[in-house]
């Protein structure tokens, strides 16, 4: 029929040059992220750091009382005039509840210290578990297998005094002599200074010992 359309021609996309089209963006390959350090790993159990060095803390001072009731029945008893029994009673009560604090709150810190040491050492192997599954088979080969499993077990288990023990024994290290010498500063500062003196000579002595030590054998040219 005269003027009809051919439908196969209709709609035909023009083609286009070759270079016209923008190309088409590649997105890049997932990289993927980097391994936490030691501070990854150990910033999920700080609150668990916390409480242990708290309950150290506190244990440890607690501990102190005892000392101080023995101190107070001692002035009770030594000064002059009738014997205050409610004031001696008093004293010999805190001294008892200080000793059971103490006993309580580092028997927890200890506890909660192992459990912490668990988890932490726990997560690191496996890490080290999926960092061995993801090197290459011809690393592996090179490497002995009791080697990898001193590096899993035994390396790994060398971190048990850092985490269950350091943390609140190091606290309390600190803590305990601060507190003790406060006291003694409101008991008699003349006398807590003539104490201290045997200590700063010792720090002096013990100073002075390790330059010695560590420049043993160096020229001073």
């Amino acid at each position: 029929m005269t003027g009809s359309r051919d439908p196969s021609r209709e709609h035909r996309p023009t083609p286009e040059p070759p270079g016209s089209r923008a190309a088409v963006p590649v997105p890049p390959a997932a990289v993927p992220p980097p391994e936490p350090g030691t501070g990854g790993l150990l910033r999920p159990h700080v609150p668990a750091f916390v409480a242990v060095v708290v309950s150290q803390v506190i244990g440890a001072v607690a501990g102190l009382a005892p000392l101080l009731a023995v101190v107070e029945v001692g002035r009770v008893l030594l000064s002059p005039g009738p014997v205050d029994a409610d004031r001696v009673r008093i004293a010999v009560l805190a001294g008892v509840a200080g000793l059971f604090v103490r006993l309580l709150l580092t028997g927890a810190s200890s506890g909660l210290g192992h459990v912490l040491d668990g988890r932490v050492q726990l997560s690191l192997r496996r890490r080290l578990a999926d960092r061995l599954g993801r090197v290459p088979l011809g690393w592996l080969s090179t490497r002995r297998t009791g080697e990898l499993a001193k590096v899993v077990g035994e390396d790994v288990s060398a971190v048990h005094p850092f985490i269950a023990h350091a943390p609140g024994d190091l606290a309390a290290a600190f803590v305990v002599p601060a507190v003790s010498l406060a006291y003694l500063l409101t008991v008699d500062w003349r006398l807590t200074l003539i104490t201290l003196i045997p200590v700063a000579l010792a720090l002096g002595l013990g100073y002075d010992l390790a330059l010695w030590r560590a420049y043993r054998g160096v020229p001073l040219s």
